[in-house]
Protein backbone atom coordinates (compact mmCIF):
# COMPACT_ATOMS: atom_id res chain seq x y z
CA UNK A 1 0.00 0.00 0.00
CA UNK A 2 0.88 3.42 -0.32
CA UNK A 3 2.24 3.16 -3.85
CA UNK A 4 1.61 6.33 -6.13
CA UNK A 5 0.20 6.42 -9.23
CA UNK A 6 -0.11 9.88 -11.44
CA UNK A 7 -1.93 10.16 -14.64
CA UNK A 8 -0.85 13.08 -17.22
CA UNK A 9 -2.84 13.45 -20.09
CA UNK A 10 -1.35 15.70 -22.64
CA UNK A 11 -4.53 18.05 -23.68
CA UNK A 12 -7.18 20.04 -21.28
CA UNK A 13 -9.95 18.55 -22.85
CA UNK A 14 -10.01 14.90 -20.97
CA UNK A 15 -12.24 14.40 -18.42
CA UNK A 16 -10.73 11.39 -15.98
CA UNK A 17 -13.04 9.60 -13.81
CA UNK A 18 -12.34 7.82 -10.60
CA UNK A 19 -11.14 4.85 -10.44
CA UNK A 20 -13.48 1.43 -11.16
CA UNK A 21 -14.25 -0.56 -9.09
CA UNK A 22 -13.30 1.99 -5.93
CA UNK A 23 -10.90 1.03 -3.21
CA UNK A 24 -7.90 -0.36 -4.54
CA UNK A 25 -6.63 3.62 -5.40
CA UNK A 26 -7.31 6.80 -3.65
CA UNK A 27 -7.53 9.84 -5.29
CA UNK A 28 -4.88 12.42 -3.81
CA UNK A 29 -4.84 15.10 -6.26
CA UNK A 30 -6.70 16.27 -8.86
CA UNK A 31 -7.62 17.18 -12.10
CA UNK A 32 -5.50 19.60 -12.00
CA UNK A 33 -5.48 21.28 -15.21
CA UNK A 34 -3.03 23.49 -16.31
CA UNK A 35 -3.38 24.97 -20.01
CA UNK A 36 0.09 25.74 -21.99
CA UNK A 37 0.26 29.74 -22.85
CA UNK A 38 2.40 30.27 -25.29
CA UNK A 39 3.10 28.91 -28.22
CA UNK A 40 -0.10 27.34 -28.71
CA UNK A 41 -3.51 28.38 -30.95
CA UNK A 42 -6.63 29.35 -28.81
CA UNK A 43 -9.36 26.58 -28.56
CA UNK A 44 -6.78 23.48 -29.19
CA UNK A 45 -6.52 22.40 -25.84
CA UNK A 46 -2.59 22.58 -25.35
CA UNK A 47 -1.77 21.69 -21.98
CA UNK A 48 -2.09 19.13 -19.09
CA UNK A 49 -4.94 17.35 -17.05
CA UNK A 50 -3.39 15.43 -14.08
CA UNK A 51 -4.72 13.09 -11.57
CA UNK A 52 -2.84 11.45 -8.67
CA UNK A 53 -3.90 8.47 -7.02
CA UNK A 54 -2.66 5.96 -4.33
CA UNK A 55 -2.85 2.78 -3.33
CA UNK A 56 -5.11 2.13 -0.83
CA UNK A 57 -5.92 -1.73 -1.17
CA UNK A 58 -5.29 -5.06 -3.06
CA UNK A 59 -6.88 -5.27 -6.24
CA UNK A 60 -7.38 -4.47 -9.69
CA UNK A 61 -8.68 -0.89 -10.82
CA UNK A 62 -9.18 0.84 -14.30
CA UNK A 63 -8.61 4.17 -14.31
CA UNK A 64 -10.69 5.97 -17.56
CA UNK A 65 -10.90 9.68 -19.22
CA UNK A 66 -12.65 10.36 -22.37
CA UNK A 67 -12.54 13.42 -24.35
CA UNK A 68 -14.88 14.66 -27.19
CA UNK A 69 -13.31 16.89 -28.38
CA UNK A 70 -9.66 17.42 -30.13
CA UNK A 71 -9.07 20.96 -30.64
CA UNK A 72 -11.37 23.84 -31.80
CA UNK A 73 -14.87 22.85 -33.06
CA UNK A 74 -12.99 19.43 -34.12
CA UNK A 75 -14.61 15.80 -32.32
CA UNK A 76 -12.55 13.66 -31.80
CA UNK A 77 -12.23 10.00 -33.99
CA UNK A 78 -13.00 6.80 -32.01
CA UNK A 79 -9.18 5.70 -31.25
CA UNK A 80 -8.42 9.02 -29.93
CA UNK A 81 -11.42 10.02 -27.39
CA UNK A 82 -10.75 7.16 -24.62
CA UNK A 83 -7.67 6.44 -22.89
CA UNK A 84 -7.61 3.65 -19.62
CA UNK A 85 -5.01 2.32 -17.63
CA UNK A 86 -5.62 -1.00 -15.68
CA UNK A 87 -3.67 -0.89 -12.02
CA UNK A 88 -3.45 -3.87 -10.39
CA UNK A 89 -1.73 -3.78 -6.31
CA UNK A 90 -0.48 -7.18 -5.00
Amino acid sequence: MGARVTVVLHSTYWTIDPPKPSGVLRTTTGPVVVPKIGGCVRGQGCGTVTMEFVAAGHGTTTVAAQRTSCGEAMLCASTESTWQVVVRVP
